[in-house]
């Protein structure tokens, strides 16, 4: 196992040759992915193995491991582990049939890490934030207003309610 991936591979020679990507690689290498982590230590296996269909060239694999995301609740940093199941097909320029196709550029190459970085950035959970129970309750109570010391700060003005009583209020003496 390699801890360096291509940045550009032609999925055709790749099946050719019967040669499988099997790599450990970091968020160093993730640009777009490292500006969504609280941590840039993230870790992920990718394993892809290719084969031909026909003119299209299928990868199947996975990607799998760690980041650690900041959870929205608490504000603390927690790891979260990703487990993406890749089924990808490599058509030519303009050949795709479906979204899940994937266009290989003129020269018949594809960018494989940004394409796992793709994948991994559609893993981050729209709100990162530890599973239920999991926040430390004494830093969520830190930011928690009780709703009696809102109640009592100040008293609530209705300045709708105080304009429509002042129209009210004409009418009647019309």
């Amino acid at each position: 196992m390699t801890t360096h991936i291509e940045r550009v591979v032609d999925p055709h020679i790749l099946a050719q040759r019967n040669t499988p990507i099997e790599a450990l690689i970091t968020a160093d290498i993730a640009p777009r992915l490292s500006e969504l982590l609280s941590q840039p230590e993230a870790e992920v296996l990718v394993k892809l193995v290719f084969h031909k269909e026909g003119k299209a060239v299928r990868a199947v694999g996975s990607v799998s491991g760690g980041m650690t995301l900041c959870c929205q609740r608490c504000l603390q940093d927690y790891s979260e582990r990703v487990a993406i199941d890749l089924d990808l097909r490599f058509v030519g320029p303009n050949a795709a049939d479906s979204d899940d196709d994937v266009e290989l550029d003129d020269d018949g190459l594809v960018e494989i890490r940004a394409l796992i970085e793709d994948e991994l950035i559609l893993a981050v959970p729209l709100i990162p934030r530890h599973p239920e129970g999991g926040c430390d309750e004494s830093i969520i109570g830190q930011y928690m207003v009780q709703e009696t010391e809102v109640a009592s700060a100040a008293p609530t003005r209705k300045p709708f309610a105080d304009a429509l009583a002042g129209l009210n209020i004409k009418k009647t003496q019309d």
